[in-house]
């Protein structure tokens, strides 16, 4: 994405899996709503979020 950072990604991954039980940005459900089998995925953003812009 053509972007500089203050520490490797590497580095955030290491900091945050020491710091919090997360091991992964999405959050994963799986059930049933009237039957039917449903997945439900979400970011979570405390793990590690961001944004850019074109």
């Amino acid at each position: 994405m053509g972007f500089t950072d203050l520490k490797p990604y590497k580095k955030r991954l290491e900091d945050i899996w020491s710091n919090s039980s997360l091991s992964d940005s999405i959050r994963v459900g799986v059930g049933k709503v009237d039957g039917e089998d449903i997945v439900i995925a979400c970011m979570d953003f405390e793990f590690i979020g961001g944004s850019w812009a074109v």
